[in-house]
């Protein structure tokens, strides 16, 4: 290998190097594709929340049992966050006596839902 075979080497790469920049100058970072885009839309508008609530629905029936299951109901989960509405201030009392164990039961039935922590709150169930 001589030193003009090396020169041509080297400003190969150096074109090559100088196209993928303007590249990335161009587009600004890689294109994403549909289905990415379109999960990103259905979580934005809230449809990918559909199936998840339904799920939590069930798991909690079975988790808090059929004495609060009427009386309490899974609301948003926000930031790890899940907020329990109650039907009233003695469900309210009773039911966080009971929050470790109805937490450490949805974590690990739900795993997938990353619920940290219990929020409980006073208002109508629908």
């Amino acid at each position: 290998m001589n030193a003009y075979q090396s020169n041509q080497d080297d400003e190969r790469e150096f074109e090559r190097i100088a196209n993928q920049l303007q590249q990335k100058r161009w587009w600004g970072r890689d294109p994403k594709h549909g289905s990415e885009l379109i999960n990103q839309l259905l979580n934005k508008k809230g449809y990918g929340q559909t199936n998840a609530s339904a799920l939590l629905e069930q798991h909690w029936a079975e988790t808090v049992g059929h004495t609060l299951n009427g009386k309490c109901q899974p609301g948003v989960l926000r930031r790890g966050t899940l907020e329990v509405i109650v039907q009233n201030s003695s469900v309210l009392q009773e039911i966080t006596f009971q929050k470790r164990t109805i937490l450490k039961a949805l974590q690990k039935r739900l795993q997938s839902m990353d619920i940290a922590d219990l929020k409980f709150k006073v208002g109508p169930l629908s």
